[in-house]
């Protein structure tokens, strides 16, 4: 039996809010939706940072308020009003009092904001001031899984290892530091070829707020700019439950990159200044290698053949490929403000040290090919009344324009409403459009071949009860993967929730998406095209029984139609939380029957704190956990969770699933 083994020894704060923290899943979940072929592993470290180094309320601006994804653009105003007018404020009881804020609404901001002096610190002291800090954390985890075939146990692959340290203090300073090894890989000290012990490790050093200089960061780091056309690593991930709020990125800059990922991040030095009260400017520079599938060409050169993502390097062939490639990057942004409106304008560049040439399948038309690329940005950003503008238009290449626009308005007190074009395109010239570090609005999982109409709306008749919804309209031009024609699809979303007076919560969410994709019939030698539609539908049911005890009623369905064949999914849970001072317990018990991988079945889990649950299902089987927390002290916590799945029966389609049990033990000393 592997066991699960993290302890974290670190200092405790008030700015570190370890209760509030543990449910950020749940938080995300509620808020966005869930989409099954998204990652939201990003969202998650983000509102992670937010929570380890919560927001002034006193000192905070729009464009952060909008980082957080949960406020309208008319809340933001409101509260920055009520800010002008009354004052500093001084406790989450005041929040009552700005327009538009209900109890949802500040609970959701409760990990996010704190209320604090306006001290400023400088960079004398700075030193000391790190060596001193007492709001910081160490984390070490080991993570085990015992898997079961046939009645008899079989061990699994070794133990995965992490290690985390974070210290900062708001508006001075973060220091983070991760170190990682997947299940498989061997602990190797080497430096001189690039082994540290840990597999992946990773490193950032910030300075914020000293003079002209708001933010410097030294190791590791994301950066978002404009609507993500180009980079993007803000909070906006497009369609969700939270119609309104989501489909805009607001302005992320360079922030520090603690995600666990092995891909997807810059590592050197990114800084922003102030130019003047009007003018501000970033700038950045990056080299890291990275895994690539690497071949020899018929005249003896070399090329990446893919880029490979998964960061696992077990076996000889993935020790090969392992950082066997050089990529470069660097840029430069100006940013404009006056009263409501800003611009910027972004350039940036990135090279690889060894060309890639993917495979030219006839639905690769946003694959990057070549050496070197180049990029150049303009977004405008603009407020007037209750309206909210904002967009970002690219160039490629200097050759192939993308582009994307929308608006937020709030029409009525009740009533709120987005919208949001974009157009994407797929080759030009045989060049395709594309851009790594891209994570606008889109359907596809890749910022290219589409265009689109999105609309939003969110009916709030009184603080009880919300309606939402949104119809989002898209077009691929150009084939694509499974679909070898132009096609177009469409996807809408309506969702209620209702909280009732004796502590009860009711939530019922419907989501459908209709796409084409290929069908080959009998007899024929060519593919045409069916649609498909996938329709989700899920029901929650919160109940507080007592200042203690409380539950949850969970119901999900899946159905999938492809032509005249259909198949369908279920997943029915329910789930106990029982909290005291010194101990609490969290279980579920679920059961789900889906015969097919296309309705599969995904639903959010309660996880221990700093850990995320979002598995998925498919097959006839039982889902149990249980996690458990015990305080024995003030300053010591333990926690253990379980897990187990257990299949009855599976698809004839697909593999056989076997029965499957986790373990994670974990122990939090404050210092």
């Amino acid at each position: 039996m592997y066991i699960l083994l993290p302890i974290c020894i670190g200092k405790a704060h008030a700015q570190l809010p370890i209760e509030s923290s543990g449910d950020l899943s749940a938080i995300v979940e509620q808020v966005l939706m869930f989409k099954e072929d998204q990652s939201y592993d990003e969202v998650h470290e983000r509102l992670l940072q937010l929570s380890l180094s919560p927001l002034d309320v006193n000192a905070v601006d729009e464009e952060k308020l909008r980082g957080i994804g949960v406020l309208t653009e008319k809340q933001i105003q409101n509260l920055l009003e009520h800010r002008r007018i009354s004052g500093p404020m001084i406790s989450f009881y005041e929040l009552q009092a700005v327009e538009g804020f209900d109890e949802q609404t500040i609970r959701f901001l409760m990990p996010f904001l704190r209320f604090a002096d306006r001290d400023h610190y400088d960079w004398k002291g700075l030193g000391k001031r790190m060596l001193s800090e007492k709001n910081n954390f160490l984390l070490m985890r080991s993570d085990g899984l015992v898997t079961r075939n046939n009645g008899d146990r079989v061990f699994g692959s070794p133990m995965r290892s992490l290690m985390r340290f974070r210290s900062q203090h708001p508006r001075d300073y973060s220091l983070n530091f991760t170190a990682e090894r997947d299940a498989g890989e061997q602990f190797i000290w080497n430096p001189g070829r690039g082994y540290t012990g840990f597999d992946f490790t990773s490193v950032s050093l910030r300075i914020m707020d000293k003079g002209r200089v708001q933010n410097l960061i030294i190791g590791d780091y994301n950066a978002g700019f404009g609507q993500g056309l180009v980079l993007g690593s803000g909070f906006g991930v497009g369609k969700g439950a939270e119609t309104i709020t989501s489909v805009r990125q607001g302005y992320s800059g360079f922030r520090p990159y603690t995600s666990l990922n092995e891909s997807g991040f810059f590592r050197g030095i990114a800084a922003s200044f102030l130019v003047n009260k009007y003018v501000s400017m970033d700038a950045f520079y990056s080299l890291v290698k990275r895994d690539g599938d690497k071949r020899m060409a018929a005249d003896s050169s070399y090329y990446i053949h893919s880029l490979l993502i998964t960061g696992l390097h077990r076996s000889e062939n993935e020790l090969a490929n392992r950082k066997n490639l050089k990529e470069g990057n660097a840029g430069v942004a100006l940013r404009f403000r006056a009263r409501s409106t800003e611009a910027g304008l972004l350039l940036s560049e990135q090279k690889f040290s060894t060309p890639l040439s993917p495979p030219k399948h006839l639905y690769s038309s946003t694959s990057l090919r070549g050496r070197h690329f180049q990029y150049a940005s303009i977004f405008i950003n603009s407020r007037w009344q209750n309206i909210s503008f904002f967009s970002e238009a690219s160039l490629y290449q200097m050759q192939s324009l993308a582009w994307i626009a929308g608006l937020q308005s709030a029409l009525t007190p009740e009533i709120d409403f987005s919208a949001l074009v974009r157009s994407y395109p797929g080759t030009n010239r045989n060049q395709s459009w594309g851009a790594m570090y891209s994570k606008a609005f889109s359907e596809n999982s890749d910022t290219g071949n589409e265009q689109g109409l999105y609309m939003g709306f969110r009916f709030k008749p009184d603080k009880k009860k919300v309606f939402s919804a949104y119809v989002d309209l898209f077009r691929f031009p150009l084939i694509k993967y499974r679909v070898y024609k132009p096609s177009d699809g469409s996807e809408w979303l309506m969702k209620y929730t209702q909280k009732f007076s004796g502590g009860q919560n009711l939530s019922i969410q419907i989501r459908q998406e209709k796409k084409l994709r290929n069908v080959i019939s009998d007899g024929q030698s060519f593919y045409n095209l069916d649609e498909t539609t996938r329709t989700v539908l899920a029901f929650v049911w919160h109940e507080k029984i007592s200042h203690h005890f409380s539950s949850d009623t969970r119901i999900q369905a899946s159905g999938f139609k492809e032509g005249q064949a259909s198949s369908a999914g279920w997943f029915v849970a329910q789930d106990f939380d029982l909290k005291y001072p010194r101990w609490s317990i969290s279980t579920r018990y679920g059961i789900f029957d889906s015969r097919d991988y296309d309705a599969r079945i995904f639903t959010y889990e309660r996880d221990l704190w700093l850990a995320y649950a979002f598995p998925s299902f498919y097959g006839r089987g039982v889902r149990c956990y249980a996690n458990v927390k015990w305080s024995p002290g003030s300053r010591t916590d333990f926690y253990v969770r379980w897990a187990g799945t257990y299949y009855r029966t599976v698809s004839p389609k697909e593999d056989p699933a076997y029965d499957q049990e986790s373990w994670r033990l974990q122990l939090v000393i404050k210092l």
